[in-house]
């Protein structure tokens, strides 16, 4: 998801001029962390047991992997947005790994 966002920011800057930048960077980080947690939740839903490990090997996947793609396509890299990416990859993933373990256990409850 945050790959096909960012191929899609950059058409969505350049067909429509009234949408702010500002607007289209608050949008990404909900976008990092919706696709973080999406992520997590799956990944961790098919976990047995210590999900927030799961989760954090996750993150690491998903955040050195998003920063090679960052580096490919952006004209100037920055170290802000790669701190900005780690902390939204790190939320999101302890939710998502929260959430999937709260389904795991009402399911065994049932």
């Amino acid at each position: 998801m945050v790959w096909m966002w960012i191929i899609a920011l950059g058409y969505l800057a350049n067909l429509s001029p009234t949408l702010s930048p500002a607007i289209l960077a608050d949008l990404s980080y909900v976008m990092y962390l919706v696709a973080g947690g999406l992520a997590s939740y799956l990944v961790c839903k098919r976990a047995y047991s210590r999900h927030i490990v799961v989760a954090f090997r996750l993150v690491a996947i998903e955040w050195v992997f998003t920063v090679m793609l960052m580096l490919s396509m952006a004209a100037e890299p920055s170290i802000g947005m790669a701190v900005a990416l780690l902390i939204c990859f790190t939320m999101s993933g302890i939710a998502g790994a929260y959430l999937a373990l709260r389904s795991q256990l009402r399911r065994r409850q049932a």
